[in-house]
């Protein structure tokens, strides 16, 4: 993108990538914390579906903080990374082609 179609849009390129990526994480984040909640009994049901299946007996169950934690955390790259290419085609493209784009 040239200065003067940065400039003219009242940003800079490293202005969209940031709102690209931040909306991304934003995105991430909330599908973290509705999943979240509804990993716990789902896990259960499985646990004790394929420890019923294989064993005849439910498996030992430990839902995992720390990896909740963890999930967090890959989600949010994942999610910052998957913004990062339309934040790259979008600081690109001039103000001209963005006004003219239908």
């Amino acid at each position: 993108m040239t200065r003067s179609a940065c400039c003219a849009s009242g940003t800079t390129a490293t202005g969209i990538v940031e709102v690209f990526c931040g909306e991304g994480i934003l995105l991430g984040v909330l599908s973290w914390l509705f999943a979240v909640p509804l990993s716990y009994p789902a896990v259960r049901v499985f646990s004790d579906a394929v420890g019923n299946a294989a064993l005849g007996t439910p498996l030992d169950f430990h839902y995992s903080v720390s990896r909740v934690i963890l999930w967090l955390a890959i989600v949010a790259v994942l999610s910052a990374l998957a913004g990062l290419w339309p934040a790259l085609g979008a600081a690109r493209v001039s103000v001209r082609e963005a006004l003219a784009y239908e």
